[in-house]
């Protein structure tokens, strides 16, 4: 899946899920770093393309272990040892990417380093279902971004 599929979705799951957590900004910035962070292993990614992690990827492989449930647990861990929002934040980032790379043709080795086995499904990165799921995505976010701070007179910036 392509970057603004990922990060929509993300907003979706924040959207969803901020009011049960916290602190929701931390909340928040662990859903954005938890979807960047699952790609650093591409150098074609919004967050791989820098120079100095090109080390790191001469080592992995794309769709290798970074897309792995054990590493968004250890990550997920380490981070908590700071902040449990931020913790949560990253791990439904990290997942909400995960679930929608298993949709693409090529798939993702979840559960590695105990199999390999690749869980993919019929979706092709930047087809045509990529750019309507994206569009109904965006659609869905307005929607939710518009219940939160209307109806449910949440106050999500401060300066509403």
């Amino acid at each position: 899946m392509l970057f603004r599929t990922h990060f929509a979705f993300g907003v979706f799951c924040f959207l969803i899920l901020f009011s049960f957590v916290d602190v929701w900004w931390l909340f928040g910035f662990g859903v954005l770093v938890g979807v960047l962070i699952v790609d650093l292993d591409s150098k074609k990614s919004k967050i791989g393309h820098y120079i100095f992690f090109r080390p790191f990827q001469w080592f992995v492989s794309h769709r290798g272990f970074m897309h792995s449930l054990l590493v968004g647990l250890v990550v997920m861990i380490l981070v908590g040892v700071f902040d449990g929002s931020l913790a949560l934040g990253f791990m439904v980032g990290f997942l909400s990417h995960l679930f929608l790379d298993c949709m693409n043709k090529r798939g993702v080795a979840l559960f590695w380093p105990l199999s390999k086995k690749r869980i993919s499904f019929f979706v092709r990165s930047g087809g045509v279902f990529e750019d309507i799921f994206f569009v109904l995505l965006l659609l869905l976010d307005v929607f939710l971004l518009i219940v939160v701070i209307f109806y449910k007179n949440i106050f999500i910036l401060g300066f509403f």
